[in-house]
């Protein structure tokens, strides 16, 4: 009994690490979206949102202990996890493909001039 449970074993502790680096990088989501509501601008910083008391402490990544890691882009931040291959990818975020190695975890947030923008057009498929 104990050989057929070793398998699933792994597998349950990859799950549980996903389901932390998402509740995690939700939680800093949150935080910073109430940050900008309240003061009119981003935090530049996870740690700016622990001084101003939005969150307790600043969240580690479950894959590689180190600190959520925050990204601005043109348009927004990203908040996110090194994906289940320990390895950060920069946020390259794709959620079809979430969980597979060479993405990380994680969400972005829109600056408010580029929210509710029609959808880009879709990628040509591969013959």
């Amino acid at each position: 009994m104990a050989r057929l449970m070793i398998p699933a074993r792994d597998r349950i502790a990859d799950a549980c690490r996903r389901n932390h680096a998402i509740l995690r990088c939700t939680i800093v989501t949150l935080a910073m979206e109430r940050f900008r509501r309240e003061k009119g601008r981003w935090p530049e910083s996870i740690a700016e949102l622990v001084a101003a008391g939005y969150l307790k402490a600043a969240p580690t990544d479950p894959f590689d202990g180190k600190p959520l890691r925050l990204k601005r882009l043109a348009d927004g931040w990203l908040v996110y996890a090194t994906g289940t291959d320990g390895i950060d990818h920069g946020g390259t975020l794709d959620r079809q493909k979430m969980y597979q190695p060479g993405n990380d975890i994680g969400f972005q947030l829109w600056d408010v001039p580029a929210r509710r923008q029609p959808p880009p057009p879709p990628k040509p498929t591969e013959p």
